[in-house]
């Protein structure tokens, strides 16, 4: 259980087989669902929170909508709501996807950056 994420309490939170990936330009995330429970992109009880060298960022995550097993998505880094950044190899970055009403994580990746990337908000 991940407390600091939100309230847990009864509800149940979705149960889902999520891998996510670094694109290899880089400059987005790529969610492939394998499994299970569907999820909410676009409602305000599921979070993408991306950490980079220790500092997280909140991710726009809606544009994903909702994302089924057997499906792929990709959320651009440039329309995510991230600020304006360079990120370099020697950088690390996590991903997380928590749901705040139970309080727990979906599912946590360590992501390797292979060639520096400059991240430009839309």
């Amino acid at each position: 259980m991940f407390e600091e994420y939100g309230d847990p309490s009864s509800k149940k939170a979705p149960a889902a087989k999520l891998q996510i990936f670094l694109s290899e330009e880089g400059n987005s995330l790529e969610f492939e669902h394998n499994g299970g429970d569907q999820l909410f992109f676009d409602s305000s009880s599921l979070s993408i929170i991306m950490n980079i060298n220790d500092v997280s960022y909140p991710l726009n995550g809606s544009s994903l909508g909702i994302l089924e097993a057997g499906e792929k998505k990709v959320l651009a880094l440039n329309a995510s709501e991230l600020p304006a950044m360079e990120l370099i190899p020697e950088d690390r970055m996590s991903v997380k996807v928590v749901d705040y009403e139970s309080g727990c994580l979906i599912a946590e990746s360590e992501l390797r950056i292979k060639a520096k990337t400059t991240v430009v908000p839309e």
